[in-house]
């Protein structure tokens, strides 16, 4: 008998796999803090970091250095890269059929609304301010939890 699953419903196995969180930062400090508050999460996790656009969609794409590369569960996106910006890697990433299901969570110290507005209609799921201190990113990270990115 087939068994119906709904989007909140997760068998053992699935429930088992750890998420593979793809962060595309160019701030050591940042890396560290997002490093310590997905380690410290209950949820099981592989974590996956570069530190440039250019970087990211080889990653995505699995070319270079990247060709045994996950696929990525989340990616959390800086809009402020060296080498090619986040909002370009978000519309390649959107306009790739291979990649547009992956859910990303935009992460800038940007307070532009045009950059709110771009992420947006470039289907961004999740837009926040990099927070400054290491509790603040504990929050981040729990909201991203209850808004469904992780399990």
């Amino acid at each position: 008998m087939k068994k119906e699953l709904n989007k909140n419903t997760i068998d053992a196995e699935t429930a088992k796999k750890p998420l593979e969180i793809f962060m595309v930062e160019d701030n050591a400090t940042d890396i560290k803090l997002a490093e310590i508050a997905f380690r410290d999460t209950a949820v099981s996790n592989n974590f996956s970091v570069v530190m440039d656009g250019y970087e990211a969609l080889e990653f995505l794409h699995q070319r270079g250095a990247y060709t045994t590369a996950r696929k990525p569960d989340l990616v959390l996106l800086d809009l402020n890269l060296p080498k090619i910006s986040g909002l370009e890697v978000l519309a390649t990433m959107m306009n790739d059929p291979k990649l547009s299901d992956i859910p990303v969570a935009i992460m800038t110290a940007s307070e532009s609304d045009k950059d709110i507005q771009t992420s947006t209609s470039l289907n961004a799921k999740f837009f926040v301010q990099k927070p400054v201190d290491f509790g603040r990113f504990i929050e981040m990270i729990d909201r991203m939890k209850t808004g469904g990115f992780m399990l």
